[in-house]
C-alpha cells in the first residue's frame, strides 16, 4: 500500500537514490543541497555543521531540514555511495509504510479485527494532512506521533511495567528530536500520559512526582544535546513574529480548504493549519452521530447505556486525550494571545497549526474504532472499503505529481570552462547573492542559482548561497560586506571565482580593476585574481570524466 500511495502521489522514481533531478520543487532543493554539500565537507563539531554551503557562514543539517540522523549515517558511508545520491525518496516510502504499519498495530489493539485494521491503516496512509505535507519531507514523519499513541494504548492493561514504556518513549523522543523539533514537541507531550499509569499500580504519589520531573528533564536534556550535535542551536535566533499567522481554526478537521476535488471549503486557511480528516472520515463521523441519535431517540435500551469515550475522566485513555487536546488548543489562531507567556517558544514553534496533528490522529482512530464497535459485520467492512474509495476519489488533486518534479538538472552554460572550474578554484561567489537577495537584489533567479549550486556540488567548491531556517542575518551581511569590499577595493580573495550578474559592474569599472582578471563566459562576467586564463581551465576539463 505504501508503494501504491507513493506512486500515486509522486511516482516511484523518487525512490531511486541516484535520481536527484526531481528535487527542484518547493523546499526540496534546500534539503538536497543541505545533504549533498554536507556529505563532502570535513567532520567537525557540532557534527551537523558544514561551511561549504552559504560560505563562509555555513549552516547545518538541522537548519536545512535534511533529516540529520540520516545525513550523518550516510556521510559515514560516503566512500561507498554513488556521486549523485539522495535518501529522501526512500524515506518518504518508509514514512508511508510506518504510517500504515503503526496504525494497523493500534487498530488491532482497539478492534482485534485484521480486515478492519488493514482498512484503517489505509485511511491513515491517505490522510490529507500527510499527503499535503509531502513538500516538507522531515515533517512527513507522522508515524512518530502514531508510535506514541501506540505506546499509550498498549500500556493500558499491559503486563509490562511503566518503565518499559517510558524507555520506548525516550527512544522515540530522541529520534524525533534528531528528525525535526516540531515532531519532538508533539511526541514529548504525548509521552507524558505514560506517567498516569503508576497511579493505577498504587505507587506513592511523591515518588511518581519526582520520577515524572526527572524523566521530563531528561527528555529535554537529550533533545537539547541532539539539537546541538546536529546544529540546530548554533545559528540564528528565535523570532516571536508569525505565531498567530500560522494557527488553525475550530472547524479544521472538517474544512477541506478548497484542496479537495468535491468537498467544499468552509474557509481558507494557512498551509500550516490544514488538517482536514477527509471526506471518508467525515462520512464515518456523520454515520456514527446519526446512529447514536437514532438509538437515543427511538431505542429505550440506548438511553440506559453508560457513556464511554476517551474524553471521560474514567477512561484509561483520558490522559492521552487531554494532552492531545492541549496541543490542539495551542494550534488555534484565536487562542494565540493566551500563550504569549511562553515568550521565545512561540517564535520557535510559530507554525502552531501543526500541533493539531496528535488530536487529529486520535479523532481518526477513535472514529474508526467506534465504527467497528457499532457495525461489527463484514458487510460494514465492505461499506468501510467504499468510504475509503470515496476518500481516495476526493483526494484526486493529490494524485497529480507536481509539474516540475521531472525537470532536468540545470546547467550554468555550455562552455567547458565550468567543468574544470573546480580544479582551478576552491570557492565560488555569485554576486549579488542569488539566494533570497541577502547581499542585494536577486539578479540570478532560482533556476540559475540552482544551476550554480549543482555546479559547486559537482566540482566540490564552496558557494556563498544557500537556504537555511533561522538565518543568521548579521553574519551573512558581514560576509556580503567582505565580498563588496573585495570588488570595490580591487582585493580578490585567493582561489575564489567570482560570477557577476549583468550590469553589476560597468565596463569602466571592470577596466579599472588591476588585481582582477575578468572574462565574459556564457553571458556572465567571470572574474578571479590575475592572472586568470579561461583556456587553461577548459583544457583541464577535458581530462576529467563527469557522470552527468
Amino acid at each position: 500500500m505504501a508503494l501504491l500511495v507513493l506512486h500515486a502521489r509522486l511516482g516511484l522514481f523518487v525512490v531511486d537514490p541516484r535520481d536527484v533531478a526531481w528535487m527542484q520543487y518547493s523546499d526540496w532543493p534546500n534539503y538536497l543541497f543541505g545533504w549533498s554539500f554536507y556529505r563532502w565537507d570535513s567532520w567537525r563539531l557540532p557534527v551537523g555543521y558544514f561551511s561549504n554551503l552559504l560560505h563562509p557562514v555555513g549552516t547545518s543539517t538541522g537548519l536545512t531540514d535534511s533529516i540529520p540522523w540520516l545525513a550523518v549515517t550516510f556521510k559515514m558511508l560516503d566512500p561507498w555511495l554513488p556521486r549523485s545520491f539522495q535518501y529522501f525518496g526512500a524515506y518518504l516510502l518508509l514514512c508511508f509504510f510506518l504510517q500504515g504499519f503503526v496504525g494497523f498495530r493500534i487498530m488491532m489493539l482497539l478492534s482485534r479485527d485484521r480486515l478492519h485494521s488493514m482498512l484503517s491503516a489505509a485511511f491513515l496512509m491517505v490522510a490529507p494532512v500527510l499527503l499535503d505535507r509531502i513538500q516538507h519531507i522531515a515533517l512527513c514523519s507522522h508515524w512518530m506521533i502514531l508510535a506514541l499513541i501506540l505506546c499509550n494504548v498498549s500500556s493500558v492493561g499491559s503486563p509490562q511495567s511503566s518503565a518499559v514504556w517510558r524507555r520506548k518513549a525516550t527512544a522515540l523522543n530522541l529520534l524525533a528530536a534528531a528528525t525535526h523539533p516540531y515532531l519532538w514537541a508533539m511526541t514529548f507531550v504525548l509521552s507524558l500520559p505514560l506517567f498516569a499509569r503508576p497511579r493505577r499500580e498504587e505507587s506513592a504519589y511523591v515518588r511518581i512526582a519526582s520520577s515524572f520531573v526527572f524523566w521530563a528533564l531528561l527528555q529535554i536534556v537529550l533533545a537539547a544535546v541532539a539539537w546541538w550535535v546536529f546544529g540546530y542551536l548554533m545559528l540564528g535566533s528565535a523570532e516571536e513574529s508569525g505565531f498567530a499567522d500560522y494557527g488553525g481554526g475550530l472547524s479544521g478537521f472538517f474544512n477541506s480548504a478548497g484542496k479537495m476535488a468535491f468537498t467544499p471549503q468552509i474557509r481558507a486557511v494557512s498551509p500550516e493549519a490544514f488538517d482536514f480528516t477527509g471526506l471518508g472520515i467525515s462520512l464515518i463521523a456523520a454515520i456514527l452521530i446519526a446512529t447514536s441519535a437514532k438509538r437515543w431517540m427511538f431505542d429505550s435500551r440506548g438511553r440506559g447505556r453508560k457513556a464511554s469515550g476517551p474524553w471521560l475522566p474514567s477512561s484509561p485513555l483520558f490522559p492521552l486525550f487531554l494532552t492531545a487536546t492541549a496541543l490542539w488548543l495551542y494550534s488555534l489562531a484565536r487562542l494565540a494571545p493566551l500563550f504569549s507567556w511562553l515568550g521565545p517558544l512561540t517564535g520557535t514553534f510559530r507554525g502552531s497549526g501543526r500541533f493539531s496533528w496528535p488530536l487529529y490522529y486520535c479523532v481518526v482512530l477513535f472514529l474508526l474504532a467506534r465504527y467497528r464497535r457499532a457495525f461489527p459485520s463484514r458487510l460494514a467492512s465492505a461499506a468501510l472499503l467504499l468510504l475509503l474509495e470515496v476518500q481516495v476519489w476526493d483526494l484526486s488533486p493529490y494524485w497529480l505529481p507536481p509539474p516540475r518534479t521531472r525537470r532536468p538538472i540545470p546547467q550554468v552554460g555550455a562552455d567547458p570552462f565550468w567543468r574544470g572550474a573546480g580544479h582551478a578554484f576552491r570557492h565560488l561567489v555569485i554576486w549579488p547573492q542569488g539566494s533570497g537577495g541577502k547581499c542585494g537584489d536577486d539578479r540570478f533567479g532560482a533556476r540559475r542559482t540552482y544551476a550554480f549550486l549543482f555546479l559547486a556540488d559537482d566540482q566540490r567548491m564552496t558557494i556563498n548561497v544557500g537556504a537555511t531556517s533561522r538565518a543568521p542575518l548579521e553574519k551573512i551581511q558581514a560576509a556580503c560586506e567582505v565580498t563588496r569590499l573585495a570588488l570595490s577595493e580591487d582585493r580578490p580573495e585567493p582561489e575564489t571565482l567570482y560570477v557577476l550578474a549583468a550590469e553589476v559592474l560597468s565596463t569602466e569599472a571592470l577596466a579599472s580593476l588591476r588585481e582582477f582578471s575578468c572574462h565574459e563566459i556564457d553571458a556572465f562576467q567571470v572574474c578571479a585574481a590575475a592572472p586568470f586564463d579561461p583556456r587553461a581551465v577548459r583544457l583541464s576539463s577535458l581530462r576529467v570524466w563527469f557522470p552527468h
